[in-house]
Parts: C-alpha cells; sequence; structure tokens
C-alpha cells in the first residue's frame, strides 16, 4: 500500500473517532461549535500537509504526539514508571514552544501530555493556550486540579 494511502485512511478514521469523543463535549454551546469549526479546519489542513509529505519525500507523519514536559511529580505512585526517570535535562519551555511550532507546520493536529505531572511545569498550559488550532489531551494525576484550574480550561 502506497504511503499516502496509510496516511488518508488513518485520517479518516482518526477524524471520526475524533467527531465522536467530543460530542459531548460539544452540547450546545455556541462558542464550543466556534471552537470546532477551528479545529476541523486546522485538522483538514493538518491532514492535506501530512499526504503532501507523505507523497513527495514519503515521510509519514503521525497525526498525533506524545510528549513527557516533566518527570517531576507530587505523588510516588508504586507501578508508575516515571519514578524511575531523572529529573534533569528537561526541554526549556522555549524548546517545547519550538516543538509544538515545528510539529503543527508538519502536519501534527494534537498532543497527549503526560509525565510526571505535567502540571508541576511551570508555564506550561501558557504554551497550550498558545497554540489554538492544536488539540491537547492531559493526562495527570488531579491533585493540582482546583476550582480556578478547571474554569480556565473550561
Amino acid at each position: 500500500m502506497e504511503p499516502d494511502a496509510r496516511v488518508e485512511r488513518f485520517d479518516v478514521g482518526f477524524e471520526r473517532g475524533l467527531v465522536k469523543a467530543i460530542r459531548l463535549w460539544l452540547g450546545r454551546s455556541p462558542r464550543r461549535l466556534g471552537m470546532l469549526w477551528r479545529w476541523r479546519r486546522a485538522f483538514r489542513k493538518a491532514c492535506r500537509r501530512r499526504a503532501r509529505l507523505s507523497q513527495r519525500e514519503g515521510l509519514v507523519v503521525p497525526p498525533l504526539l506524545m510528549l513527557s514536559p516533566t518527570m517531576q511529580c507530587n505523588l510516588s505512585c508504586a507501578g508508575c514508571y516515571s519514578r524511575d526517570y531523572p529529573r534533569d535535562g528537561e526541554m526549556t519551555l522555549s524548546e517545547i514552544g519550538d516543538l509544538f511550532a515545528q510539529a503543527e507546520e508538519l502536519g501534527v493536529f494534537s498532543f497527549v501530555l503526560t509525565g510526571g505531572e505535567p502540571l508541576l511545569r511551570d508555564g506550561l498550559m501558557d504554551l497550550v493556550k498558545s497554540r489554538r488550532n492544536l488539540i491537547f489531551l492531559l493526562f495527570t494525576n488531579g491533585s493540582m486540579v482546583d476550582a480556578t484550574w478547571a474554569g480556565e480550561v473550561a
């Protein structure tokens, strides 16, 4: 199978799954509908970028990347993989911002932010807010989520 056919088939399945996943989130909110429309346009643009790269250069770019912006955590859960990783040598916020920009330019549409505890990384949420055409999924232990933070995210 040609690389661009694989990319196209994956993109169609990914888009369908994404639409199903956000139906509950959307509700009847006009603001959220506007956000959804912007993300849909960004998603289609990202799909075209990935298809062009696949066709021209044989480069298969995933629509989603996972990033652990920190391995630091405020808990010590038994069995957690992040406990065994070093806490030094993290990317700077500038490097993470550059990664977001370069990935978006290549056609990456969403990021899964893991850790450690990603909410311990000061400035990370400001970077997330600045990338309005990307979708971020955050894996957190929830211990740092309060009403103020939840309202800001909502």
